[in-house]
């Protein structure tokens, strides 16, 4: 579950806003946007995505929910050896606290690659959890509390143009995530049944041998992230056209 703070990497998609019809309503003044012939077109980019933080942090009604705390109704991630762990109404803390860099666009083609760094995240959820993790049998749910630090992540999304009454708008195909996580730590309550011997005992060898089980679990939890991060970007710039979002003038 460390990484649900992960679905900041939906930044490029907060470029644009949601919930509005591509012919009768403009961008809005706080959202910069980056014309054709930009000649330092990454850097454009990156510094509207800066100038966007205030935005992201507090959130704008009509456009996108604040980041503070990111919210996700639930994750699913499943592992080859059975485990499976659902995660609901989960809610991190510290996502507007971010660094983009290495922006790489192709505004053309609708490809993009860049890379976050998020200092420290608190996340708190309800989770569910059965099978073996670190060779454990491991079973339960109720609330879980984590702490992640130096997360870092490098993101590949790409796209292309569909039209629509006789307008092109962009559609993304796909969206690849690579994460890495510092340190991090995390408590789970109510295993076994609120057996206390059992859920310390458990809670010990997760955290003691964090970066094992961040392994075992890195594969499926980015499976998880990158098909809901590509759902929420095309939700985010399916009302607007091309030429909305990237302007010859």
């Amino acid at each position: 579950m460390a990484p649900q703070h992960l679905l900041l990497l939906g930044l490029v998609a907060l470029l644009t806003p949601r919930h509005a019809a591509a012919q009768d309503k403009k961008i809005p003044d706080f959202i910069k946007i980056c014309k054709r012939g930009e000649p330092e077109l990454n850097q454009c980019i990156t510094n509207s995505v800066e100038q966007l933080k205030p935005a992201l942090e507090n959130g704008v009604e009509g456009f996108f929910p604040s980041l503070e705390p990111l919210m996700m109704k639930e994750v699913l991630i499943t592992e080859g050896n059975g485990l499976r762990i659902v995660g609901k109404n989960v809610k991190t803390y510290g996502c507007s606290n971010f660094r983009i860099f290495n922006m790489i666009a192709d505004m053309e083609n609708l490809d993009f690659d860049f890379d976050l760094e998020l200092p420290m995240l608190y996340t708190v959820a309800e989770y569910d959890v059965s099978g073996r993790l670190l060779l454990l049998p491991i079973k339960g749910n109720g609330p879980l509390y984590g702490n992640w630090t130096d997360c870092k992540a490098h993101v590949r999304l790409d796209g292309e143009l569909e039209e629509r009454n006789g307008y092109k708008f962009p559609k993304f195909s796909s969206l690849r995530i690579v994460f890495t996580v510092g340190t991090g730590t995390v408590q789970l309550k109510n295993l076994f049944g609120g057996d206390k011997v059992l859920g310390n005992a458990v809670n010990s060898a997760i955290n003691a041998n964090f970066k094992q089980v961040l392994k075992e679990l890195q594969h499926p939890i980015e499976k998880a992230l990158q098909d809901a991060l590509l759902e929420i970007s095309n939700d985010c710039v399916r009302e607007f056209t091309y030429d909305q979002l990237y302007p010859v003038e």
